[in-house]
Parts: C-alpha cells; structure tokens; sequence
C-alpha cells in the first residue's frame, strides 16, 4: 500500500510541474499578445493617432473650403491656412519665432514639412486630439518630428510618433521636397 501512495505522489508532482510550464508559456503568449510591438496596446494606440490624423484632415479641409474666399492666391492650401489671420498659427512657422527665414521646416533630406501647432488649434479641437505635443513652438522637436502632426500642401494630415521613420497617415515619398 506504500508504494501505492509513492506513485500517487510522485504522479501529482509530476502533473504539477508540466501544468505550471503550461501556464507559463500561455502566460508569455497573452503578454506577448497584449503588450508586444503588435500587440492589442500598441494596435489601440495606433488606432487612437489615426482617429486624431483623421479629425484634424477633416477639420483643416472644412474650414478651409469654407473660407477659400478670404484666402489669398497662394502656393498651396497650407500656405493659405498660413495667410489667413485666424488660422495662421496652426501651422508652425520657424520664421515668427526667428529660427528661419521659411514659413515651414525643412529637414536634414530636404522634405518641407507644414507642421501643426497644436496649442494654437481651437480648443474644442485640441482636447479631442492625442498626441502632437512637440513642445510647444521648439524648433528642435519639430525638426526632429517627435511627437508632431503634419500636413501636405494639399492637407493630408500625417503623424509621426518618433521621427520621419514613424510616419503614419502617407508615405515618406508623400512629403513635399524643397526645390
């Protein structure tokens, strides 16, 4: 009867331990499912940036062609925003602030980049948007295109997370290039 029990014992042992490896290993694949580079977080995140890109393409397009008649001739549709008094602090301009003599920002591959200024949206806007928080009016974080919405001349709204590698909303081929 004892080594009935020896065997018993040494069975449980046994199933415990593959039981705890199992359990580990489920354990690994749900974190790797919730937390990894593609995983629900970082799909829930992306998809919030893209509702943001998506409010703001929306808006900028709105109110532009609501007011295209006090627009004056311009080259393309953000400089006109840029034109414009009650619109023309939502694109960042170097230029006010003394960093350069554009209107916009050209990086180190020469792409202009029309970059929003978050804090200068309407404030309705601004609290619906996540992320592009640049820094407020610092030259560098925009260069850098950490934490920026853009646009295109045309205003397809794009955002970058941590540079020109993180674009989303257009591809690097999209940006506007310096002649």
């Amino acid at each position: 009867m004892n080594s009935i029990r020896k065997n018993q014992n040494g069975m449980t042992m046994i199933m415990l331990v593959v039981t705890i490896i199992a359990l580990g290993m489920i354990a690994g694949v749900t974190l790797k499912q919730v937390w990894g580079r593609d995983g629900i977080l970082s799909e829930a995140q992306s998809a919030t940036f893209v509702q943001s890109r998506n409010m703001l393409e929306e808006y900028l397009n709105s109110y532009y062609a609501e007011n295209s008649e006090k627009f004056i001739e311009a080259e393309s549709k953000a400089e006109a925003l840029q034109q414009n008094t009650e619109s023309s602090d939502w694109i960042y301009n170097p230029s006010k602030y003394g960093f350069s003599s554009e209107k916009y920002v050209v990086n180190s591959d020469g792409d202009i980049l029309y970059l929003i200024n978050k804090e200068a949206l309407p404030e309705r806007l601004r609290k619906q948007v996540k992320g592009g928080d640049a820094g407020g009016n610092n030259y560098d974080f925009y260069v850098e295109m950490k934490d920026v919405y853009g646009v295109t001349k045309d205003l397809k709204v794009y955002y970058c997370s941590t540079g020109k590698d993180s674009i989303m909303g257009i591809t690097v081929d999209q940006l506007d290039k310096s002649e």
